[in-house]
């Protein structure tokens, strides 16, 4: 079978035996609605390695214990943070609470689906599937991943000291594991084993900087309003940068333990040391089963529950 398509038709064209037959399937003028995610790509990217994602909900959502309502959410390499919509015609326009930060969602002559960031920026929508292909992972090195390195970190934006939440709950201080890299994207990583084993801990390398962004990680633990995600201290609360030492072969990660209703169960600081190659381990295809938490919202301290 073989198909074709425009903007107004999709021919396909079965083969049985000597036999072809050709069928035209006319689109209707009506376009699907917005509503739901959108994941976005520079033309000319790959189809599969989305750069931003818009949520357009039917709903008006708030933030338990606040009084921030949206229906919407803006997700890009800059951060995440929920917003409110409006829809005039075919277009959606999306204003970022926090940030103010306009973008719209409207279709194009072909009837895809295009994001317009902030800055004028046009990204492709994939509407045909709903979440990002898994990413190939390939060996890079083996190591011990080592939990509250450190024992306590002080963080001044809650003015408190937090222990080793992480490690204290699994009652483990260190293990083997190995670093993945993607083949996708050079500077992007996974540690696993990790935590409880529900997902790796993903993170990006900047190439420049060497410091860290994590952009969540299911840590297999429980709170009040859901599963608890490691994301990176820094790049919610602006303190305490996740780092690479290159000359050590060290990782070290800045971990805020977090909810989905913005509770907060601790700040981590642990460590993977690079010991060696990663010889006898496999590629993996990681699912990963993390989203970006990048809000400021109230302390709330927390006992860590196991599934």
């Amino acid at each position: 079978m073989a198909y074709k398509s425009d903007c107004k038709s999709i021919t396909l064209s079965l083969k049985y035996g000597d036999t072809m037959v050709a069928t035209q399937v006319s689109k209707t003028d009506a376009k699907p609605a917005p509503y739901g995610i959108w994941y976005g790509v520079p033309e000319g990217a790959e189809a599969n390695d989305y750069v931003i994602g818009i949520g357009v909900y039917q709903q008006i959502q708030s933030i338990e214990g606040s009084d921030i309502q949206y229906n919407g959410v803006i997700a890009s390499a800059a951060g995440s943070e929920p917003a409110m919509h409006t829809i005039e015609g075919d277009v959606v326009t999306l204003t970022g609470l926090f940030t103010g930060n306009v973008y719209t969602l409207a279709y194009n002559d072909i009837c895809q689906m295009v994001i317009t960031d902030a800055a004028g920026n046009k990204y492709i929508c994939d509407g045909e599937r709903s979440e990002p292909e898994p990413e190939t992972y390939e060996p890079y090195a083996s190591g011990t991943y080592v939990h509250g390195a450190k024992g306590s970190v002080y963080v001044e934006y809650f003015d408190h000291t937090f222990t080793n939440s992480l490690g204290a709950a699994l009652g483990v201080g260190s293990y083997d594991a190995t670093l993945y890299r993607s083949t996708r994207k050079s500077n992007r990583f996974a540690i696993d084993p990790w935590c409880q084993g529900v997902d790796a801990l993903y993170f990006e390398v900047d190439p420049e900087s060497n410091q860290i962004t994590i952009p969540g990680s299911e840590t297999g633990f429980t709170g009040n309003n859901g599963g608890i995600m490691a994301v990176d201290c820094y790049s919610l609360l602006g303190e305490h940068p996740s780092t690479y030492n290159p000359d050590a072969d060290l990782f070290e990660f800045y971990l805020l333990l977090i909810d989905p209703g913005y509770s907060v169960y601790g700040v981590d600081c642990d460590q993977f040391v690079v010991t060696g190659g990663a010889s006898g381990t496999q590629k993996k295809s990681f699912t990963k089963g993390g989203k970006t938490i990048k809000e400021k919202r109230a302390m709330h301290t927390l006992t860590l529950k196991k599934r």
